[in-house]
């Protein structure tokens, strides 16, 4: 955030119109939206590739707009995007909800971002799940589908 704030702080027309394109693509609502606070290094890393290659901000959208391409995403970073086509992977028991929830507003977080995920496709939904959790040990056992993914009744 503060290198954005450098830029509108510059005076060359360059980074004026820069800074004025980002602010009306609605990043200062963005940013002050507290669920962003996290995703402020994208935004810096983003401008630093459009400077690296002299990309105004409607080339850099242009090109992220190309249909030849996937795009990985997290489940938090899918609000408000759709998509013609949504994989969702890792769809089991002790991933989604993930084994750290603990109390019932986590599970209801959990949740929402999983209602996010599959309410992103607009033709096509695929729900992958493995059957299997991992612990960082390396030990595996047997677990379910997620408990969302039938809530919803979709298994």
């Amino acid at each position: 955030m503060t290198l954005l704030v450098e830029w509108g702080d510059r005076r060359d027309d360059q980074a004026v119109t820069f800074y004025e394109e980002l602010l009306a693509t609605g990043l200062a609502e963005a940013l002050d939206r507290v669920a962003l606070a996290g995703e402020v290094s994208e935004s810096t890393r983003m401008e630093m590739l459009m400077r690296r290659w002299s990309l105004s901000v409607e080339d850099f959208a242009r090109r992220t707009l190309s249909q030849d391409r996937v795009e990985v995403i997290t489940t938090t970073s899918s609000k408000g995007l759709e998509f013609d086509v949504v994989l969702l992977v890792g769809a089991d028991d002790n991933l989604m909800p993930s084994y750290l929830c603990k109390t019932t507003e986590a599970f209801d977080e959990d949740r929402r971002k999983f209602y996010v995920s599959i309410t992103r496709a607009r033709t096509d939904l695929q729900i992958f799940y493995s059957g299997f959790a991992t612990a960082r040990s390396g030990r595996s056992w047997e677990v379910g589908v997620s408990r969302y993914v039938r809530e919803v009744g979709l298994a």
